[in-house]
């Protein structure tokens, strides 16, 4: 059964990603910034809002990235390289980070895609080959 969908945003900044590391029951991985799109939502708009409530930044989405679906994922993604303000690691994340269930933004080198556990692992692929 497919998950709801959700509104995913890639964070190109120069010849890095902006991505959500985190450790969860002490598994470590790699995400972009996403969240699962409100009926009142469009795509577009829960992608925007939760790059603001997660990274703090302001982004104009450029364009439709990829699409992923599949029995886990019915996901947007979305690719920008315009954003403004401070990476900061912001609401709600920062308030549930601890050490079983932690976040922190990491901006990764393209170099780097490669030898990072990042979830799921077609969207690794996908921004692999976007740098090539």
């Amino acid at each position: 059964m497919l998950q709801r969908k959700r509104a995913c945003v890639i964070i190109i900044d120069d010849d890095k990603v902006l991505l959500m590391h985190r450790i969860k029951d002490w598994k470590e991985y790699y995400a972009t910034i996403w969240w699962w799109v409100e009926e009142w939502e469009t795509l577009e708009q829960t992608a925007i809002r939760e790059v603001k409530e997660e990274t703090s930044l302001d982004v104009k989405l450029d364009w439709i990235f990829c699409k992923i679906v599949d029995e886990r994922h019915d996901g947007i993604y979305y690719l920008t390289k315009i954003f403004s303000g401070t990476v900061e690691l912001w609401w709600p994340e920062a308030e549930r980070n601890n050490d079983h269930n932690h976040y922190d933004l990491k901006r990764v080198k393209k170099e780097e895609i490669k030898n990072i556990p990042l979830f799921p692992n077609i969207i690794k692929e996908k921004i692999i080959e976007y740098f090539k």
